[in-house]
């Protein structure tokens, strides 16, 4: 009887694999084209590339350029999520953010410029809001992971997506400003990415091993609203002026994290930190 069954051919496996690289590969390189390109079409007031809405010159234009790159972005990293999966697509449109992000200014800029940090925290509030519709386009058009099969198949998007369970794990969203808190000690951006990145690992993780049955697309959602959230508290209790807090290096960790920068970093360490829950889940999330 075994005879009669078709066996197996290893190399279209393999095949499929590199097919996967390579697209991988592109993608990223796309999104660092993008990323590198974007930054060129705007300034903000000491003439550096904005990548802050409030710090620009042209708030509008500004916002514009900004949309329109995250809009590009998401259609690339929808594209690798078809081929791959969702979550690699999240990590190409955090890679294109990363480096949009890097040729912008810091937080020092935002010191220097009197910028107000709670209209910051509502900047990253608002990136939350975009980025809870990249992760529900790409979501949508790359189809559920295949390691997590859907628990109602006949439910909406929505209730399949944002169930108790989903918000329970989203709960986890509070270790990315957690961490950052403790990561964040310079005003150099690539910290501030770094905190990011590392408080996004932990968010993926936790959000797998807690709500390992839901979709985890409120992962990459509930890290960003949160970091906004907390900015937005922190700066309500600044006492001081800002300049002078800069000065003697009392300024908050999060005050040191400028919207990009967190959206940035949190896309790359969740999709990250998810990936890196399979190990304890046994699943394949980043491969299948």
């Amino acid at each position: 009887m075994n005879a009669s069954l078709p066996k197996a051919d290893p190399r279209a496996g393999s095949e499929r694999v590199v097919a996967r690289g390579a697209l991988l590969a592109g993608g990223l390189l796309a999104a660092t084209v993008v990323g590198c390109v974007a930054p060129s079409l705007t300034r903000d007031g000491l003439g550096i590339p904005a990548t802050t809405v409030v710090l620009s010159q042209s708030p509008v234009a500004t916002a514009a350029v900004m949309l329109g790159t995250y809009a590009a972005l998401t259609v690339l990293a929808a594209a690798v999520g078809r081929s791959v999966n969702a979550v690699v697509g999240l990590f190409v449109l955090g890679w294109g953010l990363m480096v949009f992000s890097m040729a912008g200014g810091s937080a020092s800029d935002a010191v220097f410029t009197g910028a107000s940090l709670r209209v910051l925290g509502v900047e990253t509030l608002l990136w939350g809001v975009v980025t809870a519709i990249a992760a529900v386009t790409v979501f949508r058009w790359s189809g559920p992971l295949l390691d997590i099969p859907p628990r109602d198949p006949s439910a909406p998007f929505w209730r399949e997506h944002f169930d108790v369970e989903a918000l329970r794990g989203g709960v986890a969203g509070v270790l990315l400003p957690l961490v950052a808190w403790f990561v964040v000690r310079t005003m150099m951006k690539g910290q501030a990415i770094g905190g990011a990145f590392l408080g996004g690992i932990a968010v993926g993780l936790v959000f797998r091993l807690v709500a390992g049955a839901a979709q985890p697309v409120f992962a990459f959602i509930a890290p960003i609203l949160l970091t906004g959230a907390a900015q937005i508290i922190t700066a309500s209790e600044v006492r001081a002026q800002i300049d002078a807090q800069f000065a003697v290096g009392s300024l908050s960790p999060l005050a040191r994290m400028m919207p990009l920068d967190v959206t940035a970093g949190a896309l790359i360490g969740v999709a990250i930190g998810i990936g890196w829950a399979r190990s304890f889940k046994r699943s394949d999330t980043m491969t299948s």
